[in-house]
């Protein structure tokens, strides 16, 4: 079957979290598989600088919606997708999922897809009633996990059969030679912790991580315990102050924003990941840990099950649950056999669930069924 051009369009990438990487991925294998693949931003200037995240033939297109009523940029917008014979607009993000759905109303014969991220627990009452209206012109939405899927329809029930649990996999971090080695490695000095996740807000729990080296040290002074904290944001400054208030700056590594292709030797050096979020969609991070045979310590965040088999590749525990995520460090430390043990648990489970090309496949069926 000839696969129609797609528009992949979202919000903005002036910071690349997990969920941007995940949109990027899915154009990058969409024209590495042959679809005609487009890329536009709904609220963007052209400074956004991402351009070697994307393999793409087409050049990026920039919009700038001023609001979710800006008359001429739809305009600018249908002109874009004529011009370019786009039959299908990919939308990702809140901002620019409103703005695709409103555009059928432009294009009426458009078919007009959304992928819902996150969950939807944190959208307020006018959002939901504007999903509920305008999902009547949505040919699918793509919710990002099976737990996800199920709280949409709670609330979309008439949307039901539009909606879909489409869990994105993710590229596997480290080689099967690499987490090999791993296993087979004598324990060295430093005993590893690591996370990724944007530091804009304090959604992804990163105050438990310091603290909890702070614990690990009072209890036990004899591990030689290291936290590497991966991504940037406003919050990381006040980030920052908190390990020299705790005393463990020399424990704690910031390393500000790390481009994804450059992320291997951060997950060779780690032993376990930590994870804290409120909310989540996918959780890619911790797909991405399991590629990387890394147990995870993560709290209860909605679709945690789907990614955490809990005592075989993790804990899942309370948010912010500073004394269990003691407890499960030091278990992990002292105990060399059950650590591996998660670890290949972990491994195993990204090779039967998450591998990228397999679930990126899916989409493309669903998309051009």
């Amino acid at each position: 079957m000839k696969k129609e051009n797609i528009l992949f369009f979202i919000d903005s990438l002036k910071s690349i979290g997990g969920a941007e990487q995940m949109f990027i991925d899915q154009a990058n294998y969409f024209a590495k598989v042959g679809v005609p693949t487009y890329f536009a931003l709904s609220r963007s200037l052209k400074r956004d600088d991402f351009s070697k995240e994307l393999e793409l033939k087409n050049p990026v297109e920039y919009f700038l919606f001023e609001n979710i009523l800006d008359i001429r940029s739809y305009f600018k917008l249908k002109k874009y997708i004529k011009q370019n014979n786009i039959k299908i607009l990919y939308a990702y993000l809140d901002y620019s999922n409103m703005v695709a759905r409103i555009m059928k109303f432009f294009m009426p014969s458009l078919k007009v897809i959304i992928v819902e991220p996150g969950d939807p627990g944190r959208k307020k009452k006018w959002m939901r009633q504007f999903d509920w209206v305008l999902n009547f012109f949505v040919y699918k939405v793509f919710a990002m996990s099976d737990a996800i899927s199920e709280h949409l329809i709670a609330y979309l029930k008439i949307h039901r059969k539009k909606i879909l649990g489409m869990r994105n996999g993710v590229h596997q971090i480290l080689s099967d030679i690499q987490v090999e080695a791993k296993w087979k490695k004598s324990d060295k000095s430093e005993f590893v912790l690591f996370h990724v996740g944007n530091m804009r807000t304090e959604n992804k729990g990163h105050e438990a991580f310091i603290k909890t080296i702070r614990e690990i040290t009072d209890q036990r002074p004899d591990i030689n315990v290291k936290l590497i904290l991966v991504g940037d944001g406003h919050m990381k400054e006040d980030l920052v102050d908190l390990a020299k208030k705790l005393n463990v700056s020399d424990r704690v590594v910031f390393t500000g924003a790390v481009a994804h292709k450059a992320m291997n030797d951060y997950f060779l050096q780690a032993d376990v990941f930590l994870f804290n979020s409120r909310t989540e969609g996918g959780a890619a991070g911790i797909m991405e840990a399991t590629s990387a045979a890394l147990p995870t310590i993560s709290s209860n965040f909605t679709s945690v099950h789907e990614v955490v088999l809990e005592g075989k590749t993790g804990w899942i525990i309370a948010r912010d649950d500073v004394k269990s995520f003691v407890k499960y460090v030091i278990q992990l430390h002292d105990d060399r056999n059950k650590r591996i043990e998660m670890s290949k648990n972990a491994f195993k489970f990204y090779k039967e669930n998450f591998t990228y090309d397999k679930l990126a496949d899916k989409f493309i069926e669903e998309i051009y069924s």
